[in-house]
């Protein structure tokens, strides 16, 4: 059960309203270099290969100056589904989404609610609280959105991030230094 997730059912008006919404705030984010270069996930110009391809390129320029590579992957499971509303709208606002934006969001995430199907019996309507809709064209950009500044934590690292996969690459002169490095760096993250 723990590989299952929620796909919201919506409406067509209300997907070509997301849609329309989503092209307005994706094109505001690229236009004035919002989304972090180190993400690649859910852009345009790239993909599943993107990420890894500049993690192997950055690890042998590495190799090349003699430094030692150190890397760790993070996975975050249930990702779109944890999202804290307060801190996404917060997110928002830092990004340059006016009042009115805010309200739209906050009208967008507020109120909703799920059940389950299972063998065509229907449970009880349960509150949603956090997260982000899944099958909706708004809900991987908000995620997006919510994980940008990740990269903002870190020190000496340099992530890459396709969607809620990250991998943080280190280089350092001795492996006692990469120990300590990805320890500082663990530390920042988990802050």
């Amino acid at each position: 059960m723990n590989n299952y997730r929620p796909i919201s059912f919506i409406s067509v008006v209300a997907k070509i309203f997301e849609k329309f919404t989503f092209e307005q705030l994706y094109e505001y984010l690229n236009n004035n270099n919002l989304i972090s270069a180190s993400q690649s996930g859910f852009r345009s110009l790239h993909s599943t290969l993107t990420a890894p391809i500049e993690a192997t390129d950055n690890r042998s320029i590495n190799i090349d100056k003699g430094l030692l590579n150190g890397v760790f992957f993070i996975d975050l499971k249930k990702a779109f589904d944890t999202i804290d509303h307060t801190i996404l709208l917060r997110k928002l606002r830092i990004c340059g989404v006016d009042e009115n934006g805010i309200k739209f969001f906050e009208s967008y995430l507020s109120n909703r609610s799920q059940r389950c199907c299972v063998n065509g019996e229907l449970s009880e309507t349960a509150k949603i609280t956090c997260g982000v809709p899944q099958g909706s064209n708004l809900g991987p950009l908000l995620f997006l959105i919510y994980i940008n500044d990740l990269p903002n934590c870190l020190d000496r690292a340099s992530p890459r991030m396709f969607a809620h996969d990250t991998n943080i690459s280190i280089a350092a002169n001795s492996v006692t230094e990469l120990e300590q490095i990805i320890n500082s760096e663990l530390k920042n993250l988990h802050q």
